[in-house]
């Protein structure tokens, strides 16, 4: 049977007022039969998800598809379904799968499914991006806040904005070192991630590899500039931005004593150094019938 994970804090979810009566009764129409466990931590729902014996349908946001996936760290552990309930839901979006509830449940009904390609920061599995620098700074302000709502959003972008330099880092992609000023690292399995930033428009879920996204020295006027770019789609166009293609990234701090925030999925993850690397085809997704 499957397992139905829902996150009733999610933005949607809040937003349009959806119950957890309200998806059994939408899925029940469609005769997808399903438990739903009492999950009241992160925890909670990665033990559900890792014992269920169908697929584990996640009704919530990507926060909650970063938590379930934390079960996946190991490919081929659960089939996941999604019903995007959340503010932004990037992985959702990058696989063709529509907010509306009843388009996303005819969705799980037909049954169509891939297998996607995953990521993974030391022991953190990630959909979406994974990072070092600038953003991970700013979702590590934004992760100790008690309510994390868009005023503490808006307080850790103006923090790290006003206090950040550029730090010396040590990449080494597959293989290949640099040492650069840097101000971003960024490693994409989707189009999207964080606060809707188009950081690589090019990459794909099942490609086998991370999209890399590296951005050089800036100040505080460029930073403005590179963000809005990024915001756009358009970062690969400035001069200060290089991007590859890449199965493994190592980073780390060149400055003795030194930490750099790093982040999985907007989620903060710790410091370097950090290895980032792609997991092919680790997770069977259910995708609309066109993008099986």
């Amino acid at each position: 049977m499957d397992v139905l994970l829902f996150n009733p804090n999610a933005g949607g979810a809040r937003k349009l007022g959806i119950t957890a009566k309200t998806l059994l009764w939408k899925l029940g129409k469609k005769a997808i039969n399903v438990e739903l466990p009492h999950c009241g931590t992160e925890e909670e729902m990665i033990q559900a998800a890792a014992g269920a014996s169908g697929r584990v349908i996640a009704a919530g946001g990507d926060g909650t598809v970063h938590a379930l996936l934390q079960n996946a760290g190991q490919c081929g552990v659960i089939q996941l379904a999604i019903i995007p309930l959340g503010t932004a839901n990037h992985l959702a979006n990058a696989l063709g799968i529509p907010s509306d509830v009843d388009s996303a449940i005819d969705i799980i009904a037909e049954g169509y499914s891939k297998d996607i390609d995953l990521g993974k920061v030391n022991g953190n599995v990630f959909s979406q991006a994974a990072g070092v620098g600038l953003h991970a700074r700013a979702f590590h302000i934004y992760g100790e806040r008690k309510d994390k709502n868009r005023m503490d959003a808006a307080t850790a972008v103006i923090s790290t904005y006003t206090e950040w330099k550029p730090q010396l880092m040590r990449v080494v992609i597959d293989g290949e070192s640099y040492l650069e000023e840097v101000t971003q690292v960024t490693a994409a399995n989707t189009p999207m991630y964080g606060g809707r930033f188009m950081i690589a428009p090019d990459a794909k879920v099942d490609d086998g590899l991370l999209d890399v996204v590296i951005v050089g020295s800036l100040n505080k006027i460029e930073i403005m500039q590179y963000g809005m770019a990024a915001m756009s789609g358009t970062l690969s166009q400035l001069p200060k931005t290089y991007t590859t293609k890449a199965k493994r990234i190592e980073i780390a701090a060149v400055r003795e004593k030194e930490e750099i925030e790093v982040h999985a999925d907007a989620q903060p993850v710790g410091y370097t150094p950090k290895t980032i690397q792609v997991l092919p085809r680790c997770l069977n997704i259910v995708v609309p019938k066109e993008k099986a």
